[in-house]
């Protein structure tokens, strides 16, 4: 009798602090030396940043654009550049952990969706559509078919991956050139809202270490 041998997948639990993510850097073999110092120190510069221990600072996309608003290069005594390029390690860092998701492949631009920015009477108008344009390429979403369920589904993703820019400015900035483009051409497509829900998704605090619990409150803190 032919004896099946079944193995349990093995799941990686994610990141729960930014202190987390540095021990899992600290042990991945797969980064040359120079990547890896640098995404952990992306780490130690947050938390020198915000005066707090990196073991208190949640590895939550959401919380730590928050986090991130409240930051002023002057703070630190660094330049805005020297800003940028640690958020955009921190970025690196929680996605080379799996607490932001991998990129979605490069897709380009489906024939409806060119058709659609041609009648763009703007180019920041296009420029703002562009990230929405290939989230919905690839999930062969036409613009006939984009609807403000889609635009929410929209939102979510941003929610999961930007450290940068305010997910609900950039939804209703895609909302108002998609409309702006189908008022122009007299197109016979819906017009989306320009006011959608500002809840997004983040973890509940009662899923994080009692430790975390402060939290809030520091992000309250006048600076």
């Amino acid at each position: 009798m032919a004896i099946r041998i079944i193995r349990k997948a093995t799941v990686r639990k994610l990141p729960e602090t930014l202190a987390d993510v540095a021990d899992l850097l600290a042990k991945d073999g797969t980064l040359p030396g120079n990547r890896r110092r640098d995404l952990i120190s992306s780490i130690t510069s947050t938390a020198r940043l915000t005066a707090r221990q990196s073991s208190d600072i949640p590895a939550d996309v959401s919380v730590l654009r928050d986090l991130f608003k409240t930051l002023h290069p002057a703070q630190g005594r660094i330049s805005s550049k020297r800003l940028s390029n640690i958020r955009a390690d921190l970025a690196a860092a929680l996605q080379h952990t799996g607490v932001i998701p991998v990129p979605d492949p490069d897709t380009k631009p489906s024939m409806a969706w060119r058709k659609f920015l041609d009648h763009a009477p703007a180019k920041h108008q296009s420029w703002f559509l562009s990230r929405f344009v290939r989230f919905c390429s690839l999930r062969q979403i036409e613009p006939a078919n984009v609807t403000d369920a889609v635009v929410r589904d929209f939102r979510t993703w941003l929610d999961a991956r930007i450290l940068t820019n305010d997910p609900k400015k950039v939804v209703k900035d895609t909302a108002v050139a998609f409309n702006a483009i189908i008022k122009r051409a007299g197109l016979d497509i819906p017009l989306l809202a320009t006011t959608l829900s500002s809840r997004h998704l983040a973890r509940r605090l009662d899923t994080y270490p009692a430790s975390l619990g402060r939290h809030r409150a520091l992000l309250e803190t006048p600076a």
